[in-house]
């Protein structure tokens, strides 16, 4: 993303420059002009501004979520499984393609900026509408989320968002099955009734959060 930024901003300096070499009045004000409009056009401004605030917000997610992984194997006793290494880069590099595939997007549509985390094909939920009654969730160990403290869930969450939530080979319903049977207290009274279906999904997360 970084490097998509700088060469945005590489050709709009270039231009600029060219207009500030150029000595006949006229080309000047018709390159200034043609300048003005690319600007315009491409919206640089929100681009560059929208740009940073990705960049930073993924690489505060990063350093968060590698400060939580040491501090909850800490907590717990687990060690870092070694494998665990190759997973990460590969995951990385997912991110990082999507992360430049998104910039480039934004040069023809300024509303792409977004990265769009979409874990459930539509094959997947048509699988899922069939046979939703059948589905057993894997066999995971995850704490449980009694929602007492605030900082418990915090905890809780990343764990389950390493094991379950970032899990493309876990189904959208089976998170919810995995994430339900985690509950406990006011945590399971807070989405007690919720029907399992992949649309509610976020909003467990939701209020599972607003109630910690």
């Amino acid at each position: 993303m970084k490097s998509a930024k700088e060469n945005l901003q590489s050709l709009i300096d270039k231009m600029q420059c060219q207009c500030d070499q150029t000595t006949v009045a006229k080309e000047r004000k018709e390159m200034a002009n043609e300048l003005q409009e690319t600007e315009n056009e491409s919206k640089l401004p929100e681009i560059l501004s929208s740009a940073n605030e990705m960049i930073f917000m993924l690489e505060s997610r990063l350093a968060e979520a590698k400060h939580d992984k040491i501090r909850l194997s800490k907590k717990l006793g687990i060690p870092i499984p070694a494998g665990r290494t190759k997973f990460n880069q590969l995951a990385r590099i997912d991110l990082n393609r999507e992360v430049r595939e998104g910039v480039a997007s934004l040069t023809t549509d300024a509303e792409a900026l977004s990265i769009q985390e979409e874990f459930l094909s539509e094959d997947d939920s048509y699988n899922i509408s069939r046979g939703a009654k059948a589905i057993t969730p894997p066999t995971i160990t995850l704490p449980k989320f009694y929602g007492i403290e605030e900082k418990e869930f915090t905890e809780f969450w990343a764990v389950f968002e390493t094991l379950v939530h970032n899990n493309r080979s876990i189904t959208t319903v089976e998170k919810m099955l995995l994430l339900k049977d985690s509950l406990r207290g006011n945590s399971d009274a807070a989405i007690k009734g919720i029907q399992l279906i992949p649309q509610n999904y976020n909003w467990m997360i939701e209020t599972l959060k607003k109630k910690s």
